[in-house]
């Protein structure tokens, strides 16, 4: 779950405890009792956040991004249909109603902090994420679950590209956490969370031949995280024929969309060369011949930049810190 939705929600059960705490300040001003209609309402608000957060919680789990919104209307719809049947038979007597939205309200106000407080920790400091594919084997395999250091890069201004208090700016073999860089919704990558080595940093000249690949010129030395998987080392042009300048190649490339006219095998073992574009990084998978990385969609820009890989807490055998 993405630490905006997680505030989100806490605001929602924020506003639900203050909601509650004036309808008792008008009860008590009032003298009136709350109905019976009133309290199943009150209730059935309470479990329709919960049903939300455990929604999305769930989906996050999964890995799914599209399925977010329609997921946490389900899930509140769902939680609010029980808690207002729930209020409808429980809440017949004063005790009864009294004891019920009093429990409703004590787990408000724990609820809201700490989900705030949760999703503050989550944008400033650490968040967790598990390994969705095989693409960095075998540093790191599919269903590793890890902790992010989310400040060690600086913690970005909302709204803004800025970012402050930075411990250290990446640096060449960083593994990176990022969020897949695209604004095009129906892309399938669009939203979702991706984990890769930095291999060139801005400025950089890149460029693979034969699965090997050489920064600025000079071939990249010793890479004993990386592994190959495909015998095969397939031609750069398979034809022949060079089908684009080198300012075509570069523009094509920044724009995401090699990999739409050039087969995925004319990519993967011969790339480039390209210029790492300025606030940009070239991000590669350690499993070079698996991996969806910048040789097919392009450079990944800083402003996606969520946090370093930290180290791994499940399961048991593996936990380590990542390098």
């Amino acid at each position: 779950m993405t630490e905006g939705r997680l505030f989100a929600i806490g605001l929602g059960i924020w506003f639900y405890k203050w909601l509650l705490h004036w309808y008792w300040k008008r009860s008590d001003r009032e003298e009136t009792q709350p109905s019976t209609s009133e309290t199943a309402l009150l209730h059935g608000l309470f479990y329709a956040m919960i049903g939300v957060l455990l929604a999305v919680t769930i989906y996050a789990y999964l890995g799914n991004v599209r399925g977010f919104t329609k997921a946490g209307i389900l899930g509140g719809a769902a939680g609010f249909v029980f808690g207002f049947a729930a209020g409808q038979v429980k809440g017949r007597s004063f005790k009864a109603k009294h004891d019920l939205l009093s429990l409703d309200l004590e787990w408000a106000e724990t609820a809201s902090s700490a989900v705030i407080l949760a999703s503050i920790i989550m944008y400033v400091l650490i968040q967790a994420f598990k390994i969705p594919s095989g693409s960095m084997q075998p540093t790191l395999y599919e269903g590793d679950h890890l902790f992010v250091n989310k400040f060690y890069y600086g913690v970005r201004i909302p709204f803004t590209d800025k970012r402050i208090f930075e411990v250290s700016s990446v640096k060449r073999k960083d593994i990176v956490i990022f969020r897949f860089p695209s604004e095009n919704e129906n892309s399938q990558h669009f939203g979702k969370d991706f984990i890769k080595r930095a291999v060139a940093l801005e400025g950089d000249s890149v460029m693979v031949r034969n699965k090997r690949v050489f920064i600025n010129g000079q071939a990249v030395g010793d890479e004993p995280y990386t592994q190959f998987l495909d015998p095969n080392t397939f031609e750069r042009f398979p034809d022949g024929a060079v089908k684009f300048s080198p300012q075509e190649y570069q523009q094509i490339w920044q724009r995401g969309e090699l990999s739409l006219v050039l087969r995925g095998d004319e990519i993967r073992d011969n790339f480039g060369p390209v210029s790492v574009p300025k606030d940009s990084y070239f991000v590669m998978g350690d499993n070079r011949d698996a991996s969806f990385d910048s040789r097919f969609w392009g450079p990944m820009p800083k402003k996606y930049l969520k946090g370093k890989a930290w180290f791994i807490y499940w399961p048991p055998r593996r936990v380590k810190v990542i390098k």
